[in-house]
């Protein structure tokens, strides 16, 4: 997945800053908390773009939100079909998830969950 994503999205984009993480470093910040006692949230070694362990600088994902505001078309060159950029941006979780539990696309959280019990 990685090495796919590099050659026929980040490079055509322009993307350096990018990248999968293997390890936690100081340049590195986490934007999703985890909650210690999740069993789902598990760190992982792989850079294969397996693992939800990508990372993204603030410039590149203001783009990458562009870009898929576009549909996938930047400077009039298709760069990733419009269909594909469609099924990244709708729910693709299974049914039987819990509504009220995120819902994914293709790397990208869709529906984030609803807190219960706002006043």
């Amino acid at each position: 997945m990685s090495e796919i994503i590099h050659e026929q999205v980040f490079r055509p984009l322009g993307f350096f800053e990018s990248n999968w993480y293997a390890h936690k470093h100081d340049k590195l910040v986490e934007v999703i908390l985890r909650d210690g006692g999740d069993v789902n949230w598990k760190t992982s070694d792989s850079t294969e773009g397996d693992k939800a362990n990508m990372y993204v600088s603030a410039r590149e994902l203001a783009f990458w939100g562009y870009f898929h505001l576009k549909q996938g078309k930047i400077d009039g060159k298709q760069i990733v079909p419009k269909e594909i950029i469609q099924l990244a941006t709708s729910v693709q979780s299974p049914s039987e998830i819990e509504q009220d539990l995120p819902q994914n696309g293709f790397l990208w959280f869709v529906k984030i969950y609803l807190l219960r019990n706002l006043k």
